[in-house]
């Protein structure tokens, strides 16, 4: 198993572990799960939304896990990146990849509680498809 922390939430790993390791029956998931699965975690003022990616195809196992990067790691680099250009964007917090016999099996990224701005950007689409729509 893969785990990159962001430098800035390393004292914190122990508590972000637990949440990893509690993902499936703990945290408040955030719709409903279809391709992926997001869930919010909060413990003593720490708030970390949670992305389980879905485990892809036998193909893309073996492409993921040999040739290119996980959508968790390439997520949290841009992030990183985004934020270096100081660009506001949530903060990356870690990442983990399971692979096992050169097989990508579980991809998990984390980024500080961002509820906000996914319910700004919700409403920044719907407002834009209304706009669109009109003309």
């Amino acid at each position: 198993m893969k785990i990159v922390f962001s430098k800035s939430y390393e004292p914190l790993r122990s508590k972000v572990m637990h949440f990893i390791e509690n993902f499936e029956i703990q945290g408040l998931q955030l719709g409903t799960p279809k391709r992926n699965s997001i869930k919010v975690f909060d413990s003593d003022g720490l708030k970390l939304n949670i992305k389980s990616f879905k485990i892809p195809n036998l193909v893309n196992q073996f492409i993921y896990d040999t040739f290119r990067k996980s959508k968790a790691e390439r997520s949290f680099n841009y992030a990183n990146r985004l934020l270096d250009m100081g660009i506001d964007t949530p903060k990356p917090v870690a990442y983990v990849q399971n692979s096992s016999f050169f097989r990508l099996k579980k991809v998990i990224l984390l980024v500080n509680n961002l509820i906000l701005i996914i319910l700004l950007g919700i409403c920044r689409r719907t407002l834009t498809l209304r706009i669109v729509n009109k003309f």
